[in-house]
């Protein structure tokens, strides 16, 4: 005996994948890197943070070339923070930097990634293990990139030894 499909379990069958799709994709859309993406090469990497400071909305970091060194400050007052480490990149298209954060009440050594993969127009990027995929460079870039806030030269340290002389007094009242 032939089976029969009826157009309505015919058009449920062809629906449910597209559904199932749609539900697994905006469950973990930010989670995947995106489509049609690759890793970016440490060449790439070096391009984009060699000698430059990461602003962010309460401090910077500085990845000088020299020795791949890493420099950063954070806060202020009695939530102030500096850090001193290196900096890399891998093959698999993160840009990491290792460095031990001090403040008031800590000593703490830190490894902090993020991971990057491009089109070939645009870049984005992602704080790992845990964060979500973002544009950080749009094509064309957009004025409000967060790559714009990869600036040459050294914006950390005046903030650096700011935040360095503020923890010590604190520490020694």
């Amino acid at each position: 005996m032939k089976h029969r499909i009826t157009p309505l379990l015919a058009a449920l069958a062809t629906c449910m994948p597209l559904v199932a799709t749609a539900f697994v994709s905006t469950a973990s859309a930010k989670d995947q890197p995106p489509p049609g993406t690759r890793f970016m090469t440490t060449e790439e990497l070096w391009r984009i943070f060699h000698n430059r400071s990461w602003i962010w909305s309460d401090g910077a970091g500085y990845f000088p070339n020299s020795k791949r060194r890493f420099f950063a400050y954070a806060k202020a007052g009695r939530k102030a923070a500096y850090a001193q480490g290196s900096w890399f990149v891998t093959w698999q298209g993160k840009a990491c930097f290792r460095a031990g954060w001090v403040g008031v009440d800590y000593d703490k050594q830190e490894l902090t990634c993020f991971a990057h993969r491009t089109d070939g127009r645009a870049i984005y990027q992602k704080r790992l293990p845990a964060g979500d995929w973002y544009v950080f460079r749009s094509d064309p870039p957009l004025s409000g990139d967060e790559v714009t806030k990869l600036l040459l030269g050294d914006y950390v340290r005046s903030g650096l030894t700011r935040n360095r002389h503020v923890i010590d007094r604190l520490r020694n009242k």
